[in-house]
């Protein structure tokens, strides 16, 4: 279950950076939401909904992940190939 510290639905600070001819809001600048990062971010309006951090933390955010999920595969094959060892010996 996810919380406070794995970022979820906690969105950024916002300020508007540009407005369009009739009023709305084209780009916005964001402030990172890790919690030790004060970075800001320029971003247009329909990209605002999946970006929350700034392009360093994102980019680790994003390894760190990539790390977690390899270690999970590399531990589904190990136990894959155990079960496997186990019933060509019972068998």
């Amino acid at each position: 279950m996810p919380g406070p510290e794995d970022n979820y639905g906690y969105p950024p600070e916002v300020r508007v950076i540009e407005l369009g001819k009739k009023g709305k809001p084209i780009k916005l600048e964001i402030t990172c939401c890790e919690p030790d990062c004060e970075n800001k971010r320029i971003v247009k309006v329909q990209d605002y909904f999946q970006v929350k951090r700034c392009r360093d933390c994102q980019s680790k955010y994003f390894s760190e992940h990539r790390r977690e999920l390899a270690k999970f595969s590399r531990q589904r094959k190990k136990a894959e190939k155990a079960a496997a060892a186990n019933e060509l010996n019972q068998g």
